[in-house]
């Protein structure tokens, strides 16, 4: 087989509709080719600004509560509680609860089925932090609190300290309650495998870091000074 400078044999190459071979330049002129080699951007898990990948049920919930954040008539990027539909959860219901905070506590008012099975307990009434080991009481109380302050979900990434462990994400959004404040919690757990109760002692969860998900639904707090003096 006789190939051209191309590497393609010449009954391939393309022809007009008077039949007539169409010659490349480079073939007629047998000049080398040159091609320019542009620096392309960097991957994106070394940016900065790229997106975190959650698990899909994780993201579900960002996705479904930033819906309810930007429908007309919402105070402050936070939706009430009432316009949360429990079947809108769909198959991750069972592992969603409601929580309120209480004089600076949270407070579990709501949980699925699969939690209460997972725990080995009902947890309606039970404080969000009994499911988590003291060391990651700090972290919990933070993501709190800042859920509700910058008014958009967080995610929690953890692991049980049970054997063998189970990594999972929580993922907790604001909610106004009858009051009208932000202190109410839509939670969603995403583990890696089926909550599946352990033998042993029960579970704890074990914080690894907190993510934030989607942009503030409120602007950054500033100071504002007058003389040197704060006034608000």
């Amino acid at each position: 087989m006789i190939r051209t400078p191309m590497g393609r044999p010449p009954d391939q190459l393309a022809r007009d509709p008077r039949r007539t071979r169409i010659v490349p330049a480079c073939i007629r002129t047998r000049k080398p080719l040159h091609f320019r080699c542009l620096r392309g951007p960097g991957l994106a898990a070394f940016c900065p600004e790229a997106n975190e990948v959650f698990h899909p049920d994780t993201q579900f919930l960002i996705d479904h509560w930033t819906g309810l954040a930007r429908a007309n008539g919402v105070r402050g990027g936070i939706p009430v509680r009432s316009a949360l539909l429990p079947e809108a959860l769909g198959r991750r219901l069972p592992r969603a609860f409601i929580a309120d905070r209480r004089e600076g506590q949270t407070v579990l008012s709501l949980a699925g089925t699969a939690l209460d099975t997972f725990w080995r307990a009902p947890l309606a009434g039970a404080p969000l932090s009994a499911l988590w080991t003291p060391g990651s009481a700090d972290l919990l109380e933070q993501a709190v609190i800042r859920t509700a302050r910058e008014a958009r979900p967080l995610v929690i990434a953890a692991f049980t300290d049970s054997e063998p462990a189970l990594t999972l994400e929580m993922v907790l959004a604001p909610l106004r309650g009858t009051s009208g404040q932000a202190d109410r919690l839509l939670g969603l757990f995403a583990p890696a495998s089926a909550l599946i109760p352990v033998r042993g002692d029960v579970p704890r969860l074990v914080a690894r870091l907190v993510a934030d998900a989607g942009t503030p639904g409120r602007p950054a707090l500033s100071l504002a000074v007058s003389d040197g003096r704060r006034i608000a």
